[in-house]
């Protein structure tokens, strides 16, 4: 009996073991769940064209956008787990989706093996010159003796900034009006122009704020970045706030574990090149490999654990 129990292990284990041994022998499908252009876009492109090399395969990456990231990634729940379909994840598709969607069409434990984090990108709270305030503390007193008078813009419902945001105001006590734009680009002329007064958003607004068109007031990262070393965290004023966007790579589940391993060695590999650093620190993003799949797994339940109660609590739906 206990060798006949002992039979399906060992022929997974072969399994995976010949998969490793072959694999790759063909190209590879790198699904962006987002728009081409944006930050996502960028550090997957920059990721393929390193690790194709070190793979001995070419790596085509394939935006397939919807449904705040739910369309790519239900579809690469669906692929075959032969290691030949990849997906880059973040805290929206496999954290926030949850909440969002009622009847999401995955399951972001079940359907997948999570392979990697890859990098966090920290967020700027900026606002509006115009706005009597040139500290955190200030625009917190502002805003508590104007409740909903301060419009915030984000690129939809959902969105990185609108969860930032919310979370913001919620820790510091403060109503605060969301405008919710499509894309992460439409709120920025009408913060420039006054008809909005802050949002949350990644170092793109640096350049308005060096030039005085924006004002940063603080970054959501647990400690000061080093783009912008003069702005405050909100943790400075807000013990204990911290919120960053994460990029990941998974895959679907049931793709044999060398082939897991291997991906997050070599990407391991492609995070640590020093032209990768600093291509992507300039765009205010930080490489942050998982030391394994094992380890990434365990974050993605952990931020499941900390964020899916926080949106359900605020009432933060697509439904």
């Amino acid at each position: 009996m206990l060798a006949a129990a002992a039979a399906p292990a060992a022929a997974a284990f072969a399994r995976g073991a010949a998969a490793q041994d072959t694999w790759p022998s063909k190209p590879i499908r790198f699904v962006l769940p987002f728009a081409a252009g944006g930050s996502a876009d960028v550090i997957a492109r920059n990721i393929a064209q390193k690790l194709s090399p070190l793979l001995g395969q070419p790596i085509v990456v394939d935006n397939r956008t919807g449904a705040g990231g739910a369309i790519g990634t239900a579809a690469v729940a669906r692929a075959e787990p032969d290691g030949y379909t990849w997906l880059m994840v973040n805290n929206n598709t496999l954290i926030f989706n949850i909440a969002l969607y009622p009847k999401l069409s995955y399951d972001p434990l079940k359907d997948f093996t999570h392979v990697a984090e890859i990098a966090t990108v920290p967020m700027l709270l900026v606002v509006n010159p115009s706005l009597p305030v040139k500290t955190l503390p200030e625009f917190i007193a502002y805003a508590k003796a104007h409740p909903g008078k301060l419009n915030y813009g984000t690129a939809g419902v959902g969105s990185g900034g609108h969860i930032a945001t919310a979370y913001f105001a919620s820790a510091a006590g403060v109503e605060l009006t969301h405008v919710p734009y499509q894309g992460s680009s439409g709120s920025l002329p009408d913060l420039l122009g006054g008809r909005l007064q802050l949002t949350m958003t990644g170092s793109g607004a640096l350049p308005y704020v060096r030039n005085g068109q924006l004002r940063a007031l603080a970054v959501t990262s647990a400690k000061r970045v080093p783009y912008a070393p003069d702005v405050p965290t909100v943790a400075e004023t807000l013990p204990g706030f911290e919120f960053v966007l994460w990029y990941g790579l998974s895959l679907p589940a049931g793709t044999p574990a060398p082939i897991a391993q291997r991906i997050n060695r070599e990407l391991a590999k492609v995070m640590a090149m020093p032209d990768i650093v600093e291509g992507l620190s300039k765009d205010g993003t930080f490489p942050a490999p998982s030391a394994s799949p094992e380890a990434f797994t365990q974050y993605v339940k952990d931020e499941i654990g900390q964020w899916v109660p926080i949106l359900k609590k605020a009432g933060i739906t697509q439904a």
